[in-house]
């Protein structure tokens, strides 16, 4: 997970993040279930999610991005399939 990568997406070019800082992201994170897609040639993480869960029987999808220049090629349906 290139999580300077995901803070620079979430708090440069999203509403959700405004005023979070570098730790409370990375605290964010930590306490959850991150998941990113990545290409296949270079590796490149284009795409991120985030999931509070109890583990059992709640689970919260949030903080979904798909990196601009991926957008419309189904990336983003299936970071969350």
């Amino acid at each position: 997970m290139d999580r300077s990568r995901v803070y620079e997406w979430l708090s440069g070019d999203s509403y959700w993040v405004a005023g979070r800082s570098r730790s409370q992201q990375q605290a964010a994170m930590d306490a959850s279930r991150n998941f990113g897609i990545y290409r296949t040639d270079s590796r490149e993480q284009v795409a991120y999610a985030r999931v509070i869960t109890d583990g059992a029987t709640f689970a919260y999808l949030c903080d979904v991005y798909v990196d601009r220049s991926v957008r419309g090629g189904g990336v983003g349906t299936a970071a969350v399939s």
